[in-house]
């Protein structure tokens, strides 16, 4: 199955190495830019995939174009913007009434933006956008194919509890950071994600009498209690992911070397909604020791529209 997902999922990916051709960008900006990306992703509560797919948006439009740097939040916002139609209620400035604000027009961007943009700015980038990646910005196709869905794939295929898959989700968010991840598929990115997750729950402390937790629900039947230790081994991952552990072991090399943090706090996901009870757990990484590839200062690329 997973070769089978895997065959096309190369389509409409970012080219790995578009910064060599930033003249006014580096990636500690686009690490700054999707950090705040995953705040306003919090604070907004948009769907996972959302997320995924603004960032995919802006590191494709980044591919294709070259930015400034004080254009490079506009980028992100409009980016985000264009993958949502999503409100929530949150307090207004001066604290006294709620109002709805969400991300759907020009003149949301220029508020979370606090101002530093005009509605004709976001305007003009909005229209740059679509132009350059396609009008209905791919964003259908994208999801089929991000960490995310081969995530919800893997999942869907072993037995697993809430509390790992909501690691793994948050692993994969939190990944979205690292531009040096952008070499590896999405299912690479999911598989890993997911093994690290397993692994770190198996090599977690167990509190005084076990833990219990609600497995993932399956299609056929309704969500059933799973035993504490009821959660696969990585060979069984490795298998049903379609990844080996020498792919596995590139990708997790990067994360062990990236800022991710551990232990790691997030919150528990069940039946795909995000829960108020939160799961900390010191991240089981393993740090290969694999020498990656530099990047090519000029690396071919064809961007797929």
């Amino acid at each position: 199955l997973g070769h089978e997902m895997a065959q096309h999922e190369g389509a409409m990916l970012p080219n790995p190495f578009y910064m060599a051709r930033q003249r006014d960008l580096n990636t500690s900006m686009r690490r700054i830019l999707v950090d705040w990306l995953i705040e306003l992703y919090e604070e907004l509560q948009l769907p996972s995939h959302v997320l995924f797919a603004g960032v995919h948006t802006v590191d494709r439009y980044l591919s294709m174009a070259s930015v400034h740097k004080e254009c490079l939040q506009l980028v992100g916002a409009v980016a985000l913007m264009l993958c949502s139609n999503n409100y929530c209620k949150l307090l207004s400035q001066d604290g006294d009434m709620m109002e709805l604000r969400g991300l759907a027009t020009a003149e949301d961007v220029v508020y979370w933006t606090n101002n530093t943009y005009t509605v004709d700015e976001v305007i003009s980038m909005e229209a740059k956008l679509m132009h350059r990646l396609g009008f209905g910005m791919q964003e259908p196709v994208f999801a089929g194919r991000s960490p995310l869905h081969f995530l919800h794939k893997f999942a869907s295929l072993v037995p697993l509890r809430d509390e790992p898959a909501s690691i793994a989700h948050e692993i994969l968010v939190r990944s979205t950071r690292e531009y040096a991840l952008l070499r590896f598929e999405p299912s690479v990115l999911a598989a890993t994600a997911l093994v690290v997750a397993v692994r770190s729950w198996h090599a977690r402390p167990v509190p005084p009498g076990g833990a219990e937790g609600l497995a993932l629900p399956s299609r056929s039947s309704s969500p059933q209690r799973l035993p504490t230790d009821c959660t696969p081994d990585e060979q069984t991952l490795y298998a049903c992911t379609g990844h080996s552990a020498a792919e596995v072991a590139r990708c997790e090399a990067l994360l062990a070397s990236s800022n991710l943090d551990s232990p790691l706090a997030c919150h528990s996901i069940v039946s795909g909604v995000r829960a108020s009870k939160t799961i900390v757990v010191p991240l089981d990484l393993r740090d290969a020791g694999l020498e990656l590839p530099s990047p090519p200062f000029d690396a071919e690329y064809q961007p797929s529209l």
